[in-house]
């Protein structure tokens, strides 16, 4: 169910606060729906379903915060991180000399064993995403809050010229990792690509731009195809006034 609630979250645009995992949120709403089926077995009158579930919904507000996760697979826990960023080093080193890789193939790489790397990773399109997430979105995508301002959506175009940019010559030097994603779906996540045209689509509609999610859209598609694509991304972004 932590998997669920990550993603159900995500669609509205929050995530974990910080020091709480999912799994932690989930088992706390469990025990809301325990106590809540026990008093309705107790007393039938005591509470409704629909009391219930908006309670549920509440408390999964309270310990969440606006802002979307980078990347639902990152582990908290200090240790389980290091060999995260150790896997994706390694499948970033295979992909670079071979088109085809697996799990198996990064974790003996890695030197991690193989229960761990599969805790993280189930598929390798797991890999391959949460690798061109590390590479071109690390910090983040914006978050423009309820009222959204065009001013602070002007000012993220240099930053988002940025991603553009880190997923271009991410292209370049390892284009087998972007064909992967597109071959592979992850499988405890959207994929890179929706997350990118749902999150910077919403800028762009700030500005006022012509069909701002099909121009994200081409954004990435452009830059992903690396150098032979960048003069296309440089003409879309004019049409935002902003020079790259």
């Amino acid at each position: 169910m932590a998997g669920l609630f990550a993603l159900a979250f995500s669609e509205i645009g929050r995530r974990p606060r910080s020091g709480i995992d999912p799994r932690t949120i989930v088992m706390l709403i469990h025990c809301l729906l325990d106590g809540a089926v026990l008093h309705r077995l107790l007393d039938p009158d005591s509470i409704t379903p629909e009391l219930a579930a908006e309670a549920m919904y509440l408390l999964g507000l309270a310990f969440t915060e606006v802002g979307l996760s980078v990347d639902a697979r990152r582990p908290d826990d200090e240790r389980a991180l290091e060999t995260f960023d150790r896997l994706i080093d390694a499948a970033a080193t295979l992909w670079s000399i071979r088109p085809e890789i697996s799990v198996e193939d990064a974790a003996s790489t890695a030197e991690t064993p193989m229960d761990a790397a599969r805790s993280l990773f189930p598929d390798i399109g797991d890999l391959a995403d949460s690798l061109l997430r590390s590479r071109v979105v690390a910090g983040g995508f914006m978050d423009l809050g309820p009222f959204p301002d065009p001013t602070r959506a002007r000012q993220h175009l240099p930053a988002l010229a940025a991603e553009l940019r880190r997923l271009r010559d991410l292209a370049d030097a390892i284009p087998h990792v972007i064909a992967a994603t597109r071959i592979h779906l992850p499988t405890r996540s959207k994929t890179f690509a929706d997350d990118f045209i749902e999150s910077e689509g919403r800028v762009l509609a700030v500005l006022e731009v012509q069909r701002p999610e099909q121009l994200a859209r081409d954004l990435v598609e452009f830059a992903a195809r690396g150098s032979s694509g960048w003069p296309s991304v440089v003409a879309l972004m004019a049409t935002t006034g902003y020079e790259t």
